[in-house]
């Protein structure tokens, strides 16, 4: 049984999360003030760097579910293909298909993986996984650090900046967090094991490589970065091989069973101050905040952050340089660092080259996409070990930058958990329903902006049949669900009508649909919970003669003046919202379906509104 909604953690802990984080770091500052307090230095400095992280994959945990979400269809799709009887080129070709530029090799390895020891596919598995890299990522920080003799505290901030939730959309989806954060591992691991000069770390830099390689297009960027580093270094026999290898594995790439995709994109130097602030603006990414970005309108002031601090970057990238050709000989330092910045850097250039704007990068914020913020973090975070590596000589300067990245950290994430923390939650309740959707009307909830529509472009069949073979195979199932409904229209238990007690309002506006490319009437529908009345809405349901929709009721944040008085993170209201292209036109009932209190136990009720809308 699987009950949908009612199971979400409805009270983040969001208040007393960060309360605890402030009272640590105030005590952890007190320890080098107070001398009595001194030896509650070494635990505050410990639970204070485990404070983000555990926090961070608490709420991933309880915000994921065992549903794949667009990109994860393709992924399923050709391990179907791998599971069947065929020679070994055929299932070679279906380790390496290409998806767009990119051969994930290394995605399907993990989920090939996965069906072998769990017997079916877990989504949420992936997601594990592809976030337990955050931790090997910090640890190669950490390093790099200890390398230089430079204290552990000085990593309190860098947990901050890491573990927050500005990257969500990476976080908590199967094929970017297996993706993305697999791929900055490894690529930051090829260049931190090419600065050693041992026989193990060598084999390890050409390991991570071509793993990173095959997990993403932009993989190919690791043997650019690191053949620099061996040319520094003047290990002119390993360069041989390195680029020799990188022939190889190149050829392989471009030249087995690949098709080159044509692009209508015009070219980065057609509007270069434009694209030279996108390419600032992906540097900086990490202020980028969780709200609408339209094509135009308005200036975005967020995204002019993005810029400046892409800008600063830059320039902390180029005092690097200087001290690696002023400083030479410390390569196991300089590699890692380096080859971070160039990484993380050159990833930002690849997507300007592909995707070039023709309009100033204040107007275009949507085109930084959530999955993408994580490379501004990582670059954030290499910027900040690059200045603390740099200071270490001028103690007090040192001790100012850590003190000031500590305060920018806990900014930074209580900034990203307070706008995108409903985000992730509607996320997860869309996703929810798309077995309901997919049974009924053969769409899904979280895809699409007509009724009807499916994945891989529309095609007739392809999605219908991949999940049968899913199904017949047991590659993966969708959760069963047994959601209360109103009538027998979409299966499930009848739920008996209720007094309303609430108060209902919505509205219906044109809105520009930037898929569809026009306007589109958008649907917002609101639900406040009548005072002392203990229920709690799950479903907002719109019921006619015929269909009946199903609608997460999602809670509404409070205002930041209000998370501080009442000390929650949710409040009163619950919210959804939508095109109406994605539904039948026709007059619908609007229904309420809930629970008295939180107790998933309890039986559920409905109450009609007294409204219709109008689709």
């Amino acid at each position: 049984m699987f009950s949908l909604g009612i199971k979400l953690l409805p009270y983040p802990f969001l208040f007393e999360y960060f309360s605890l984080v402030v009272l640590l770091a105030l005590l952890f500052a007190s320890t080098f003030f107070v001398r009595t307090l001194q030896p509650a230095r070494k635990y505050t400095g410990v639970i204070l760097l485990l404070a983000p992280a555990g926090y961070f994959y608490w709420i991933i945990h309880l915000h994921t579910i065992n549903v794949p979400y667009i990109d994860d269809w393709d992924l399923l799709e050709s391990i179907y293909g791998l599971t069947r009887d065929v020679g070994l080129l055929e299932k070679t070709k279906f380790l390496f298909s290409q998806i767009n530029q990119h051969r994930f090799a290394y995605e399907r390895i993990i989920m090939w993986l996965i069906l072998v020891i769990t017997g079916s596919e877990n989504i949420k598995i992936q997601i594990v996984i592809g976030n337990a890299f955050l931790i090997g990522i910090l640890y190669l920080f950490y390093k790099t650090l200890r390398r230089e003799g430079i204290s552990w505290y000085y990593m309190i901030p860098a947990c901050f900046i890491l573990f927050n939730l500005v990257y969500y959309e990476n976080a908590n989806w199967g094929i970017a967090a297996l993706q993305n954060t697999s791929l900055l591992f490894f690529a930051l691991l090829a260049a931190y094991a090419i600065g050693s000069t041992d026989n193990k770390s060598w084999n390890l830099a050409l390991f991570s490589a071509i793993i990173a390689t095959f997990t993403s297009g932009s993989g190919l960027l690791t043997w650019l970065i690191c053949a620099p580093i061996l040319l520094l270094q003047k290990k002119y026999k390993r360069l041989a091989i390195w680029c020799g290898t990188a022939l190889c594995v190149f050829l392989f790439y471009f030249l087995f069973d690949y098709h080159f995709i044509s692009s209508d994109a015009g070219s980065p130097l057609t509007h270069p101050i434009y694209n030279l602030g996108f390419l600032l603006a992906f540097w900086g990414n990490a202020l980028f905040l969780d709200k609408p970005h339209p094509v135009i309108s308005g200036n975005y002031y967020d995204i002019a952050a993005c810029v400046a601090l892409g800008f600063s970057v830059g320039i902390v990238f180029c005092i690097w340089l200087y001290r690696i050709f002023r400083y030479p000989g410390h390569w196991k330092t300089y590699s890692f660092i380096v080859g971070a910045f160039m990484f993380v850097m050159g990833t930002g250039a690849m997507l300007v080259l592909s995707r070039p704007i023709a309009f100033s990068v204040t107007y275009g914020g949507e085109l930084l996409s959530r999955r993408y913020m994580i490379f501004g973090i990582i670059t954030l975070l290499t910027a900040y070990t690059a200045l603390v590596i740099v200071t270490k000589t001028l103690r007090k300067l040192q001790i100012t930058l850590g003190i000031c990245a500590l305060v920018f950290g806990v900014g930074l994430n209580f900034t990203s958990y307070f706008m995108s923390l409903s985000q992730v939650r509607r996320q997860y309740e869309t996703l929810a329903l798309d077995g309901l959707y997919w049974k009924n009307y053969g769409m899904m909830m979280s895809f699409g902006n007509l009724f009807e529509e499916k994945l891989f472009w529309n095609h007739p069949t392809r999605m219908t049949t991949l999940i049968s073979n899913l199904d017949k195979s047991g590659i993966y199932l969708f959760p069963s669900a047994s959601i209360p409904v109103l009538s027998p229209l979409a299966g499930g238990s009848v739920v008996e009508r209720e007094k309303f007690t609430g108060k209902f309002e919505f509205t219906a506006v044109p809105k520009h649909n930037q898929w569809l490319h026009r306007p589109v009437r958008f649907i917002d529908m609101t639900y406040t919970v009548a005072p002392g009345s203990g229920f709690i809405p799950v479903y907002i349901q719109l019921k006619s003669a015929t269909h009946l929709f199903v609608f997460p009721a999602c809670p509404v944040p409070n205002s930041l003046a209000g998370f501080l008085s009442h000390r929650a993170y949710y409040g009163d209201k619950y919210q959804y919202s939508f095109f109406a292209s994605k539904f039948l036109p026709g007059s619908y009932e609007v229904w309420i379906v809930g629970k008295d209190g939180s107790n998933a136990n309890s039986p559920w009720k409905s109450q009609y509104s007294g409204q219709k809308i109008q689709l």
